[in-house]
């Protein structure tokens, strides 16, 4: 993997921690992620995603996304 792709992914994880609330639940809605009732934790609604750890959770689906925008072809 090229390291401007790794560079970009972790950057990301650097916006994630950046957003506010807002920004991350319209992040939550636009890409599937569920509050649960607790409003605690949080589901993946989607069935696939395209890199498997996007499963680990919305920061990490996020990071991914950001990624596969920047160096998908």
């Amino acid at each position: 993997m090229k390291k401007s792709r790794v560079i970009a992914h972790e950057l990301a994880h650097f916006l994630w921690d950046s957003m506010n609330i807002d920004e991350r639940d319209e992040y939550y809605s636009s890409s599937l992620w569920k509050k649960n009732e607790d409003k605690e934790t949080i589901s993946l609604m989607r069935k696939d995603v395209p890199i498997q750890d996007s499963y680990i959770g919305p920061h990490e689906d996020f990071s991914n996304n950001v990624e596969l925008f920047l160096f998908q072809k």
